[in-house]
């Protein structure tokens, strides 16, 4: 009886799975049809944003850096790349709607705690975001 019900739960689950699969279709939205107003792009790394994302920027209302807190050297870069998108016809405002929901930081406490994992620094996890699990000395 017991092989008999396990038999009739695989069956029932392959056939969800199946069932799922024949009928999950994906859907293309134009970049037309999403409105600037309103949109926000979250992105957890400065790679990410400034490499994957540039599709979007024209659609974009904020640019939200939610992995990590700003230093002078992100803000260095976000000054660069706006003028970059000022000298190349872009027309994004991308400057004047970054942020993140980070206090800044500075350039030391930024090397010495999400690089060189110094625990003299780790009282920034109190205030910033957690990089590494458990007691893993590596970074995620």
């Amino acid at each position: 009886m017991k092989q008999f019900l396990s038999k009739k739960v695989v069956a029932v689950f392959f056939f969800i799975l199946g069932y799922t699969t024949v009928l999950a279709q994906g859907t293309q939205v134009s970049f037309g049809s999403i409105p600037k107003s309103g949109t926000a792009l979250v992105y957890s790394h400065m790679d990410d944003d400034l490499i994957w994302m540039l599709p979007f920027w024209n659609i974009t209302e904020k640019f939200i850096g939610g992995a990590m807190p700003s230093t002078p050297w992100y803000d260095e870069i976000i000054r660069e790349q706006q003028a970059y998108l000022n000298a190349n016809g872009y027309n994004i405002s991308y400057e004047s709607n970054w942020f993140t929901p980070w206090a800044a930081i500075t350039d030391q406490e930024y090397s010495e705690y999400y690089l060189n994992n110094n625990p003299a620094y780790h009282d920034l996890v109190l205030d910033h975001l957690e990089t590494r699990m458990y007691n893993d000395p590596n970074e995620m």
